[in-house]
């Protein structure tokens, strides 16, 4: 299991490293069109959803007529959530909106918001205040995000500073790792480990304002796949791959929630205390590699998006 998780995390890096490097309209019609072609197939799954949603204990999980339409209708709506993250990216890649910043980090607080309301009311009070952390630790400064490269790739960057957002990368995936082994019961949440690891190995461990866009890619072409997998393999969308846990010891828990609290900590201490980097010249490989080309545009000289 641990191997097929290193392969998966390797084919959503390199599937994420095509999309990022798609033109500029074809990028847009390949984070569009699947969840249009999808809405078809989901409505008719809208009432065994509710249904399910309504139940106390999700015993119609057990139900082999109704498992499939939850979980097909479950992750539609994070297909449809991926995609309009996506989206904004997009924007902030090929506009000069300055709104699309504020877009981009009230979808990743409704995301984190969501993983912390499921860590309280199951008694992972600890993660939850990690996720608390997390939250007020990310860039909240328009001056955060810019253009650069030439893929015209989006930087986000709390404090305009390396250092400062490789911390909250760092403190972001060990807390979202946390959550999912945390849930590692429900169907398939083993799987979302690696998109996690995906953006951190492709680029973002030695570019952390990479981190941003490589994250919203990997779990876009992640959400995508599983959709079309449960669509079309009329099977449990965790049966691609077991869950390697089991039974995890309550004392390991417990130690996966404060070194993650821990990291969240750092993270929101070096938010507010740190030194800013104030003339940071963005993605340094990408950088040298428009000077080499003679580029001209402003945002690949590292000027500041929506200054």
């Amino acid at each position: 299991a641990l191997f097929c998780l290193i392969v998966l995390s390797c084919i959503l890096g390199v599937l994420s490293e095509g999309l990022r490097r798609l033109p500029k309209w074809a990028g847009l019609a390949v984070v569009t069109m699947p969840s249009m072609m999808f809405v078809p197939v989901v409505m008719p799954m809208l009432v065994p959803w509710w249904r399910w949603c309504l139940s106390v204990d999700g015993s119609l999980l057990a139900n082999s007529a109704c498992s499939k339409p939850i979980m097909f209708t479950f992750l539609f709506a994070k297909q449809l959530a991926t995609s309009l993250a996506a989206l904004f990216v997009w924007l902030a890649r090929y506009t000069e909106a300055t709104s699309v910043f504020w877009l981009i980090n009230a979808t990743l607080v409704i995301n984190i918001m969501e993983a912390i309301s499921v860590d309280l009311v199951t008694g992972h009070t600890i993660n939850g205040i990690s996720g608390v952390l997390i939250i007020v630790a990310q860039p909240c400064s328009k001056n955060d995000m810019w253009k650069d490269g030439p893929w015209n790739d989006m930087v986000w960057m709390t404090r305009q500073s390396p250092i400062v957002q490789a911390i909250w990368n760092w403190a972001y995936t060990f807390w979202n790792t946390t959550f999912i082994i945390n849930h590692s019961r429900l169907p398939g949440c083993f799987l979302f480990i690696a998109p996690l690891i995906a953006p951190m190995v492709f680029r973002a461990a030695w570019i952390p304002g990479a981190y941003g866009q490589s994250r919203v890619y990997a779990l876009w072409v992640m959400a995508t796949a599983g959709l079309a997998y449960t669509q079309t393999a009329g099977g449990a969308y965790d049966s691609m791959m077991p869950d390697p846990y089991g039974a995890m010891p309550s004392c390991l828990l417990a130690g996966l929630q404060y070194v993650s609290i821990l990291f969240s900590a750092a993270a929101l201490g070096f938010r507010y205390f740190a030194p800013a980097q104030r003339h940071y010249v963005g993605l340094t490989s990408l950088k040298e590699s428009c000077n080499d080309e003679g580029g001209s545009n402003d945002f690949q000289n590292g000027e500041v998006h929506g200054a």
